[in-house]
C-alpha cells in the first residue's frame, strides 16, 4: 500500500487500518469506504461505496472550508 501511496504522490496523511479497529470504532463494515476527518481531527463524513472524482469534490469542498 505504501508503495501505491508514494507512485500517487498523495500529499495527505493516509491511515492503513490494517486490523479493522477504526473501521470497527466507526461502525463502518462495508467495503469501499471513505472518511472524511476534518483539520481538526474529527469525523466529517463517511462514504460507503465507490467514489468519482466529481463525487469527492462534491463532498470534500465543503469541508475544506470549515
Amino acid at each position: 500500500m505504501q508503495q501505491f501511496i508514494d507512485l500517487k504522490g498523495f500529499t495527505f496523511p493516509v491511515l492503513l487500518d490494517t486490523n479493522k479497529d477504526v473501521l470497527d470504532g466507526l461502525g463502518v463494515s462495508g467495503l469501499l469506504t471513505s472518511i472524511w476527518i476534518g483539520r481538526d481531527g474529527t469525523v466529517k463524513a463517511i462514504h460507503i461505496g465507490g467514489l468519482t472524482p466529481d463525487a469527492i469534490e462534491k463532498e470534500l469542498t465543503p469541508l475544506l472550508s470549515q
